[in-house]
């Protein structure tokens, strides 16, 4: 037994009785000599069935866990010491002996009496499992209405198939998580201290606001996971120190309003369940308080002022900044290098306008402004009339120079055109130049290019714009007749 929970004695007679003073005296003692037990208590009706509770037998004669209050619970050690005639086994022992003697009539002639001698161990604590309810009593959170499913295969708690708060739950009867040891074995019975792990542990994150310094200072944004922790008196109850860690060691937004994240309030929308300082692509970078409080939105960009030779800053990297020195709002720490929107003090600053990660941006009189070439670099305009080249910001292309006539431009410099944009046509003269330009480049013998020659007399040839070259398309029927198969 422990020191700490009821304990029943069922007493069975041999048989029935009609004496209705049928009594049984107790007598206990430990090998210590620290503790001396004797009461009288007289047994009730005439069957062969009673039982005695113990402490407090004359308050529980039922041997009912019911009959025991929460509130005794609570102050179980004050009880005992308050009512010494029926405080029973209060000092734990390795051994001890527990004397009862039966007195009783089964005639008016013959009384009986009997004494069975029964040895007993007192423990602090008692491994009570219940795996529906794996939680030990704390008063003000009742872990022990916690539920949960068993697994079938090992009838074993299945933590990820919580139930919910049971409020029918007994106190007594949950899992003493701050006892450790085997039930049958109560040699190794012993309370469990903070460093024995945790007695609890919510199944349902929260913004519980537990880490001091930390979200303790800008409730309810966070998700946290909640411990709580044997304080080394009890072991049927939870009643040490809590603590939180950031669930999955990450700062995370959570859902507000909702009861399976509870205490989160005030998250931007778009926010609730990602990472805080997430970028969401095309929708905005969440910032603010804990990195969830505010939307950083479409028509702004998120700005960069640190020092890293790079334009790539995803999510989680933003994220892991942000944990790294507690951030509570990147506005009251200007050693976090991301901001919302650029302003006068962040000229030439790397920005992304589209929260994609990738900062191909720079801030240019207050705006994102994205460079979409190098500086001085050359190229052709959409006509393929003019060289244009890159501006100094690389955010633009000006017209350099124009082709001359009979030019056309290709990779930022003019050439001759080779033919003459026009509508499709067969092969002639202007065509066959085309081709001996184009042999004089090729190594073919004369036969090959004659063949060439030859077969290209079936084609439909088109002359493309500027003037670049010829596209052509084989005849089905093998002739060209002005400009069409027939």
């Amino acid at each position: 037994v422990s020191n700490e929970d009821p304990a029943f004695v069922n007493i069975t007679l041999p048989e029935d009785s009609l004496d209705a003073n049928r009594k049984v005296i107790m007598n206990y003692t430990n090998q210590e000599n620290s503790e001396f037990v004797e009461g009288h208590f007289n047994l009730e009706g005439n069957g062969q069935e009673n039982c005695l509770s113990f402490p407090f037998p004359s308050e529980h004669l039922n041997c009912d866990l019911n009959d025991y209050k929460e509130e005794e619970l609570n102050i179980w050690k004050q009880l005992l010491d308050a009512d010494p005639d029926f405080g029973h086994f209060k000092v734990p022992t390795e051994f001890g002996l527990l004397n009862l003697s039966l007195s009783s009539s089964y005639c008016d002639s013959f009384n009986s009496t009997k004494s069975v001698v029964i040895p007993l161990v007192v423990k602090s604590c008692l491994p009570h499992q219940n795996p529906e309810f794996p939680f030990a009593y704390n008063p003000q959170n009742n872990y022990h209405q916690y539920q949960f499913g068993i697994n079938k295969e090992n009838n074993q708690t299945n933590f990820s198939d919580f139930k919910g708060l049971n409020q029918n739950s007994d106190p007594y009867n949950a899992t003493h998580s701050c006892c450790s040891g085997q039930p049958d074995q109560p040699f190794g019975w012993k309370l469990k201290t903070e460093n024995d792990g945790p007695c609890f542990t919510n199944p349902l994150p929260g913004c519980y606001n537990g880490i001091a310094e930390f979200t303790a200072l800008s409730k309810g944004y966070l998700l946290e996971e909640e411990f709580r922790y044997c304080d080394g008196l009890r072991g049927n109850t939870c009643q040490g120190e809590r603590k939180t860690q950031l669930a999955n060691k990450t700062m995370i937004c959570g859902f507000n309003d909702n009861p399976n994240y509870p205490g989160c309030e005030d998250i931007a929308e778009t926010c609730q369940g990602k990472l805080s300082f997430s970028l969401i692509e095309n929708e905005g970078w969440c910032h603010g308080k804990m990195g969830c409080g505010s939307l950083c939105p479409s028509s702004k960009e998120v700005v960069y002022t640190g020092l890293e030779p790079t334009t790539y800053f995803p999510s989680n990297y933003i994220n892991n900044e942000a944990k790294k020195i507690q951030l509570l709002d990147e506005k009251d720490n200007p050693n976090f290098p991301f901001k919302c929107g650029c302003s006068s003090s962040d000229e030439n600053k790397i920005c992304d306008s589209n929260f994609d990660g990738s900062f191909d941006g720079e801030c240019k009189s207050g705006s994102c402004v994205s460079q979409v070439c190098e500086p001085q670099q050359l190229a052709c305009d959409n006509e393929k009339k003019n060289i244009i080249e890159c501006n100094e910001d690389g955010t633009n292309f000006e017209i350099k120079s124009s082709c001359a006539s009979g030019e056309f431009c290709s990779g930022g410099e003019c050439l001759a055109q080779v033919c003459i944009p026009s509508g499709p046509t067969c092969f002639n003269e202007e065509i066959e130049k085309y081709y001996n330009q184009k042999f004089d480049e090729e190594d073919l013998s004369d036969d090959e290019k004659e063949a060439e020659k030859e077969k290209s007399k079936n084609y439909v040839f088109t002359c493309e714009e500027p003037g670049s070259g010829y596209t052509y398309s084989e005849c089905e029927s093998g002739i060209c007749s002005g400009g069409v198969c027939t």
